[in-house]
Formats: structure tokens, C-alpha cells, sequence
């Protein structure tokens, strides 16, 4: 997956958003990495409540209530940020964005439910 991509997408929504610098850790680790709350909280050497309470967090900020809902905005802000609407991207800029977009929508398939869900 692009990294640089999802870097630069993680900080458009973190000023966005007013997230954190760990909430976007936590984000960048479920979208790149697809990891589930256990593993995170394993790589930044948190417990898995406290990923839990920064999805609470980062749900909260982006007025959402599922991971279904978090990839779409991502997917819709990667878009943004690559400006895949540019009439100078070559094709096989455009064929790099949709495999990113097709990848993030497997990703979230396998973490959807292991990502803790917001009742509304």
C-alpha cells in the first residue's frame, strides 16, 4: 500500500478533525496495517481499552459510528488528497488509486469487527 498516500490523508483528517497525534497513530495502524485493537495497542505499548477510548475519541470528532463509516471517509479524503480528478494524472496514477481504494475495502472486511462500534 502507498504509504506516503496514507500518511497524507492521516494528517488532512487529523487537522480536520482535531485529532490527536495518537489518535492518529491509532488510525494510521488500522487502515494501513489492518490491525485490530489488540495489535495496536501491542505496537504504540497501550492497553486495548485505551484503543478502544481513542476510537470512542476519533468516532466522536468525526461524528461516525462504525469502521465502515471511518474507511469511507478515508477512502473519500485519499481520493481528495491524491486529487484523482486532476486531468494531468496519468492513467497508472489513477489505476495506483483505485488498487489503494480496492485495498482499504478489503481491510475493512477483516476489521470491521474487531474495531469497537459506537451505538447511536
Amino acid at each position: 500500500m502507498n504509504t506516503q498516500s496514507i500518511e497524507l490523508t492521516a494528517n488532512k483528517l487529523q487537522e480536520e478533525y482535531h485529532l490527536t497525534q495518537r489518535e492518529k497513530q491509532v488510525l494510521i495502524l488500522l487502515i494501513k496495517k489492518g490491525y485490530n485493537n489488540q495489535r495496536i495497542g501491542e505496537k504504540l505499548y497501550i492497553s486495548e481499552k485505551t484503543v478502544k477510548n481513542h476510537f470512542r475519541s476519533i468516532y466522536l470528532k468525526m461524528s461516525i459510528h462504525s469502521a465502515r463509516e471511518l474507511y469511507t471517509i478515508f477512502i473519500s479524503n485519499i481520493c481528495y488528497v491524491l486529487n484523482l480528478t486532476n486531468e494531468e494524472k496519468t492513467v497508472k496514477d489513477k489505476i495506483d488509486v483505485i488498487d489503494i481504494i480496492t485495498e482499504l475495502k478489503e481491510k475493512l472486511s477483516e476489521v470491521e469487527s474487531s474495531v469497537v462500534k459506537m451505538n447511536a
